[in-house]
């Protein structure tokens, strides 16, 4: 079951399109050139060996740098943050890094440069708010009705829930009702995984219950269905080890047999003994 935030351990279902969702002109759409994206790169980042960062979507590009997308609901005072990612990224990886924030209801992006002396850092700032969504929608309406739909329309569809509409209770309804007349099945994947994958975090339960309803057979969303099948059987089965390993510690077993009995790790059984 899908739930309002795709869950981490679902991300690499949806990178897998998302990597393919990106020709080289796709994101012409929102103003952005240059980007000739090669595959999606992994978002957990070490952050000094005891915790974990995760950016929002990175990508490697064929010229050998990286684009690191952000999404933003509110105005930063600083871009301190953004700073400490590409600081990681940087260190992770040793290429050059692109940053663009998109910022999601936020009428003015801050100032998109940080002088720190020795470090001179810059973002691209994009406020998706000031974008016409009603005409990006008639754009992409227009494609489909006559078949001309453009790879660019992926990222139109995907992004136009943050635009501008002048009914903006409309605009989820139109973004779902033109994503089902996409006629072609793959396309219609890509789709979906860019509206999961780059926008799943702002949609409310019941508009992600919707989408499940509408496109129920749609690739993507049973990839999605089976990973939390698999990922729930598998907690499933862990919940009983465990119950069992208490019992037989309970019983005065050594941790050395219940981790045979049960296949737990003896980290874990040693912390259910305390």
């Amino acid at each position: 079951v899908l739930s309002m935030h795709v869950p981490r351990h679902a991300k690499d279902i949806l990178l897998k399109h998302l990597s393919r969702a990106f020709p080289d002109d796709a994101l012409a759409a929102l103003g952005i050139s240059g980007i000739a994206v090669e595959r999606a790169m992994p978002t957990e980042l070490p952050v000094l060996e005891i915790r974990q960062g995760f950016t929002d979507v990175v990508f490697a590009l064929r010229d050998d740098s990286l684009l690191h997308l952000e999404f933003q609901s509110s105005r930063e005072a600083a871009l301190d943050r953004f700073l400490a990612y590409d600081t990681q990224l940087y260190c992770q990886w040793h290429r050059r890094i692109r940053t663009i924030i998109l910022y999601i209801g936020v009428d003015r992006p801050p100032v998109a440069a940080l002088d720190a002396g020795a470090i001179v850092y810059r973002v691209e700032s994009i406020p998706l708010r000031q974008m016409d969504g009603d005409a990006i929608l008639a754009i992409v309406e227009h494609h489909l009705r006559t078949g001309q739909w453009d790879r660019q329309d992926r990222i139109r569809l995907a992004f136009a829930l943050h635009m501008h509409f002048h009914i903006p209770e409309d605009a989820f309804s139109a973004v779902l009702r033109l994503t089902q007349a996409i006629p072609d099945p793959e396309e219609q994947n890509y789709v979906t995984a860019l509206i999961l994958g780059l926008s799943g975090p702002q949609l409310s339960a019941i508009q992600t219950q919707r989408i499940k309803e509408a496109l129920r057979m749609n690739e993507v969303l049973r990839e999605l269905g089976r990973e939390a099948e698999q990922r729930g059987r598998e907690e499933g089965m862990h919940g009983k080890a465990v119950v069992v390993a208490r019992r037989l510690l309970a019983l005065g077993m050594s941790e050395e047999d219940v981790a045979a009995i049960t296949d737990l790790p003896r980290t874990e059984i040693a912390n259910l003994r305390g």
